[in-house]
C-alpha cells in the first residue's frame, strides 16, 4: 500500500489521454507537470516488540500502517507531518494466530489496532497508544477469504481482511452452497 495515497506501491494507474482531458475539462482545470511525490514522514523510533506471528518493525511497515486514506491523513502524510506510528505490523494468517497475538497483546500491555483495508476515513487506524507501553497494528489482509455462500438467502461469510476487488472476483468465481 501507498503512505502517500490510494493504490499498491509499484504501480501505475494511467488515466487513458482522452480520459484525462475529459476529466480535465469537466473540472475546468489546466493540465500541469506531475509534482514530485514527498519525503516519507520521520516516525518515532518503535518499542521494541516480539509478537507471536509474523510482524515487523521496519519503517516503511510502519508509516503504511500509521493513517488511513482519508483526506486529512492524506495531506499531514504529504505536507510531511510527524504521523504517530505503530510499534510494529503483525499479519497474522488464521483464527489462531489472531488469538495467539491478542493473548500476547494482553500479557505484554500492547494496545492493538486492527487494520482491514486501510481507507480508515474515519481514524480507526490511528495507532494510539493510550496507557499501554506500545501498539501494535494488526494487519488482517491475510484473513481474505469468501468463506460460503448462501445464493437463496443472498448470505455470504468472509473472512474480515478480504478487500472490495477481492470479494467480487471471488463471488464471481464461487458456486453456491445450499446454506450457510
Amino acid at each position: 500500500m501507498r503512505w502517500h495515497g490510494w493504490g499498491v506501491e509499484g504501480r501505475a494507474y494511467p488515466l487513458r489521454a482522452d480520459a484525462r482531458a475529459a476529466l480535465l475539462a469537466t473540472l475546468g482545470a489546466a493540465p500541469r507537470a506531475p509534482r514530485p511525490l514527498p519525503e516519507p514522514p520521520a516516525l518515532p523510533g518503535p518499542v521494541l516488540l516480539t509478537p507471536p506471528a509474523k510482524a515487523s518493525a521496519e519503517p516503511p511497515d510502519r508509516l503504511t500502517h500509521s493513517a488511513g486514506k482519508s483526506t486529512p491523513d492524506l495531506l499531514r502524510a504529504r505536507m510531511g507531518r510527524s504521523l504517530a506510528a505503530p510499534d510494529a505490523v503483525a499479519w497474522p494468517a488464521s483464527h489462531d494466530e489472531v488469538a495467539g497475538v491478542l493473548a500476547w497483546a494482553e500479557r505484554e500491555g500492547v494496545a492493538v489496532v486492527p487494520f482491514g483495508g486501510g481507507s480508515s476515513v474515519v481514524g480507526g487506524v490511528a495507532p494510539e497508544r493510550g496507557p499501554h507501553r506500545a501498539c501494535l497494528s494488526l494487519d488482517l489482509t491475510r484473513l481474505d477469504a469468501l468463506l460460503e455462500l448462501d445464493d437463496q438467502a443472498q448470505l455470504a461469510r468472509l473472512q474480515c481482511g478480504i478487500l472490495g476487488p477481492a470479494l467480487e472476483h471471488a463471488l464471481d468465481h464461487m458456486d453456491p452452497a445450499p446454506g450457510i
